[in-house]
């Protein structure tokens, strides 16, 4: 009993949940409940209707027999009521004035069938009227029994045949049913498994329909809607990878203003001592420091270096600043870096340095002028101060692939594996004793590499088998 009533249970559960069951369901009962209709309606009506229209038939006739034997003799007459009683199927009994039944020898009761016996089962249908014959004056009275005998058995034919028509009745109503559950709810199944889909963001799917009617419109409904929240996601992916990149580079930019400031404060510690002794040295004219001149010459070039060591702070940090915009331009790289060299003239004669620029692939491209040109500058000085003596500086430009390359190579150097990318921080230098006369402030690479990356650019150190060489790939859109 308990497992019956969990199967119930489970099945009403089904039911419930299933949408075609629902309509197949009620789609039978619909038809069932019709059909059930109609068939009491027939087995109802039908007869009345019947019985009403052969009544109606024999009132015509009856009528018109009464009016043709008004006309004859009482031998006709009975020939003629006789002729009634076999075209209808009824029995006529005739009575006299006096209410006496005329016999059936020499008088006549006129039955259909020649059975008495059956005139008592005639009670559906009973009808009297009053007739005469034109050779006796005597008022005759005719009574008609129509036989029910064929409604009767239509009614019980009908009955008969219940359970045949019921399951003739229940098999059209499940064909019916399933053809018509099933053109109801396959499209609204295909809508829930596509709008399924449009939950899980999958919008590369689209639903092909061929109706015009209000499941058309909600399928087209529901593409139009796939297709705007595809465009809006793309929309919002665009913004969302947009902001990440800005996020991002805010905290490359924080992080590298924390690592420079913080460098900054061990890079003037020194300085900023060195001044302090010397000033305090010279104001108590403390032991050698009596020689004012010569102190003060030497504060005077600290301060120097200090002052140039802001200035590159200050355009690190007004380089790192997210308002900060390059102006492009096209620029001849054969001029600006012979301009560059002749700049370093006596460095390149003391070192006897052997120069060579070699622009065979391109020589124009655009770019920031003054920014690109503090990019060779700091890149050639640091090759000439870290080239030994003889040693040569080459400058080429190449084509990889896609990718426009401009190379710095100075031979006779190497730098270690895991110096090369501590060289782009701030204040490292590649001089161990880190003198700055010799080693420079420990910015000019990493202002480089900030310029190379506002102009999209990229930077890189490796050694070769006879030197360092430093490369700077550009965009192809930016060589001319």
């Amino acid at each position: 009993m308990k497992q019956l009533k969990e199967s119930a249970i489970e099945l009403i559960r089904l039911i419930r949940s299933k949408l075609s069951i629902k309509v197949f369901l009620l789609t039978l009962f619909v038809l069932w409940g019709l059909t059930g209709l109609t068939y009491i309606s027939i087995l109802i009506v039908t007869p009345r209707l019947y019985q009403t229209e052969l009544q109606r038939n024999l009132d015509t006739a009856i009528n018109r027999t009464i009016k043709e034997i008004s006309s004859v003799n009482f031998k006709r007459g009975k020939e003629i009521i006789k002729d009634l009683s076999n075209s209808y199927n009824i029995a006529i009994m005739l009575f006299d004035s006096n209410g006496k039944q005329i016999d059936y020898g020499e008088n006549i009761l006129f039955v259909a069938d020649g059975n008495t016996a059956s005139v008592l089962q005639r009670k559906s249908i009973t009808q009297t009227y009053e007739i005469n014959f034109n050779d006796t004056q005597e008022i005759y009275t005719m009574t008609v029994l129509g036989k029910s005998e064929e409604i009767n058995r239509f009614s019980l034919l009908l009955k008969r045949s219940l359970v045949w028509i019921c399951m003739g009745i229940l098999c059209i109503s499940i064909i019916i049913a399933y053809f018509y559950t099933k053109y109801i709810t396959m499209p609204i199944k295909k809508i829930s498994s596509y709008s399924r889909k449009l939950a899980e963001l999958n919008f590369a799917s689209h639903f092909y329909n061929n109706r015009n009617d209000e499941i058309g419109n909600l399928a087209e409904s529901l593409n139009e809607l796939s297709e705007h929240l595809n465009n809006a996601l793309d929309e919002l992916r665009t913004a969302n990878d947009s902001l990440k990149k800005e996020i991002e580079y805010e905290k490359k930019v924080e992080q590298q203003q924390m690592t420079l400031f913080s460098a900054l404060s061990h890079e003037l510690k020194t300085p900023i001592t060195i001044l302090k002794g010397q000033t305090q040295g010279m104001l108590y004219n403390v032991g050698g420091y009596k020689d004012k001149d010569k102190y003060l010459k030497r504060s005077f070039e600290v301060i120097c270096m200090m002052e140039q060591l802001v200035k590159e702070i200050l355009i690190a940090s007004h380089m790192q600043s997210s308002m900060y915009k390059i102006k492009t331009e096209n620029i001849n790289l054969s001029e600006e870096l012979y301009d560059i060299i002749e700049e370093y003239d006596e460095m390149i004669l003391l070192k006897k340095l052997n120069i060579q620029i070699m622009l065979m692939d391109f020589s124009i491209i655009s770019a920031d002028k003054i920014l690109i040109k503090k990019v060779f500058s700091n890149l050639i000085s640091n090759a000439i101060y870290y080239s030994p003596k003889g040693e040569s500086i080459n400058i080429s430009t190449k084509i990889i692939g896609d990718n426009p390359i401009i190379c710095i190579k100075n031979t006779g150097t190497y730098i270690e594996e895991n110096e090369k990318t501590s060289l782009f921080q701030p204040f490292t230098r590649g001089e161990k004793s880190r003198n700055r006369n010799t080693g420079g402030s420990g910015l000019g690479l990493y202002i480089a590499k900030l310029i190379i990356e506002l102009h999209h650019f990229s930077i890189a150190m490796k050694n070769e088998q006879d030197g360092v060489c430093v490369e700077i790939t550009l965009n192809k859109q930016s060589v001319k």
